[in-house]
């Protein structure tokens, strides 16, 4: 019966070891995530700030068009 009562007093000490170092292993990888994230996003808003900004001419006459045609369709009903 020690020989039991050893081996699960072994098993919980074995247990309680992991579950501290997969703790530890999940906030270091939170904060290596955070760390990343915050890079990622300070050279995401330094590119965006120094490419140019395109408007395209579809988008900008889509609207005119658009009311263009409904009036054509109303007119020649």
């Amino acid at each position: 019966m020690s020989n039991i009562d050893s081996l699960l007093s072994v098993h919980r000490q074995d247990m309680e070891m992991l579950r501290g170092e997969s703790r530890q292993a999940r906030s270091l990888r939170s904060k290596e995530y955070r760390e990343m994230n915050k890079e990622f996003n300070a050279l995401r808003s330094k590119l965006s700030a120094e490419l140019p900004h395109y408007v395209k001419v579809s988008s900008l006459l889509r609207g005119p068009f658009a009311f263009m045609l409904t009036l054509l369709a109303i007119l020649s009903c």
